[in-house]
């Protein structure tokens, strides 16, 4: 039981009382959400609770305040400058949100190590690669404000699936996060996409360097010299970082393109041959692939791409080549579980397809 007082909600007159909690959505504890004081015209105090939201304070401009019960709406405090009377608010306190949580996640982590153990039972990919299609989609579908909106939230999906493919067992994981063809895109928001990232391989490196990366590597691939000194040497010290861990590889592939990694290899096998002394420079399929970007890890077995689309946007075109592409409607910032253990399943019952087409080739 919580008792708010709160303000008269009008035009400008701040509520008494803050109130700070937390709300619980898919498992996974949510940031603070602190109850606004309707200091402002316009401003609504309250809080997110359950994905209801329960006004505290008076709202400013003649918004009442009010809380959401069931599809009615209980009329708590009158705005508009009419006084509100103290409010009486049952919910769950911290410690009883944060206990449920901790008992939701424990239930749901031993659900999917059982469903974990089943599907290990079939093949499981060596390397699956991601094309993560719909960010700004998502933006737009949910009303999100700012232009990386969309991006904020399929980091969000990032770190879930990379977590997914890690108790899996899929030892390598390839992200098309940002290719060659985006950088057509607006400048103000490939700067703020690029931007975003900066700020996410800062924030990895704090993780290494405190020896939270759960034995993740990371690998950056693509024309990184074209990106910008500070970005280039962020990634590169987190590659260094992360260089002896093993649990899972993941290949981040940045001002990428197929075409342009096809043009490099050329370039430097010709390159690694007339160094060697030779008089005449003959390129096998090897000396090629040896110098692609991605040669460091095996090509993918299964491609996901999210968002309904059926190309592979010039993305490892080259490598994928007998890789099974699973197409998704479902966005990226929306891909879960289910999606990727449906991917995987769709991987297992097509094996011995994939493997006879491999030997006939």
């Amino acid at each position: 039981m919580v008792t708010v007082l709160s303000g008269d909600g009008g035009g400008g007159c701040p509520a008494m009382v803050t109130v700070v909690v937390r709300r619980c959505g898919g498992g996974f504890p949510a940031t603070a959400v602190v109850a606004g004081d309707g200091r402002y015209g316009g401003d609504s105090g309250g809080v997110v609770f359950r994905r209801r939201w329960l006004w505290l304070s008076g709202g400013g401009g003649g918004c009442p305040a009010g809380e959401v019960v069931g599809r009615r709406r209980r009329w708590l405090a009158g705005g508009g400058g009419y006084p509100a009377a103290v409010v009486v608010v049952v919910m769950n306190t911290l410690e009883e949100v944060d206990e449920s949580t901790h008992i939701f996640n424990a239930l749901m982590s031993l659900m999917r190590k059982f469903l974990f153990r089943v599907l290990c039972v079939g093949p499981i990919p060596t390397n699956i690669s991601f094309i993560m299609d719909g960010n700004r989609r998502f933006a737009k579908k949910h009303n999100l404000i700012g232009l990386d909106a969309g991006h904020r939230a399929g980091f969000i999906s990032v770190k879930y699936i990379l977590q997914y493919c890690k108790e899996i067992g899929v030892p390598y994981v390839t992200l098309h996060a940002f290719g060659m063809d985006n950088f057509k895109r607006g400048p103000e928001e490939v700067k703020c996409v690029m931007d975003l990232m900066l700020e996410k391989v800062e924030l990895a490196i704090d993780q290494a360097v405190s020896g939270n990366m759960n034995g993740v590597r990371i690998i950056f691939a693509g024309d990184l010299d074209s990106l910008n000194e500070h970005f280039r040497a962020a990634t590169k010290k987190l590659m260094e970082l992360t260089e002896e861990n093993r649990d899972l590889i993941v290949v981040v592939c940045v001002a990428y393109s197929t075409s342009l990694e096809i043009v490099h290899a050329v370039r430097k096998s010709c390159v690694r041959k007339c160094t060697n002394g030779d008089d005449l420079v003959l390129l096998e399929l090897s000396d090629v692939e040896e110098c692609m970007y991605t040669s460091i890890v095996p090509v993918p077995d299964l491609v996901i791409r999210t968002g309904g689309g059926d190309r592979l946007s010039n993305f490892m075109t080259w490598q994928t080549s007998r890789s099974l592409l699973h197409r998704t409607e479902a966005l990226w910032p929306e891909l879960g579980l289910w999606h990727l253990v449906w991917a995987i399943l769709k991987f297992q019952r097509m094996q011995d397809y994939l493997t006879k087409k491999k030997k006939l080739d």
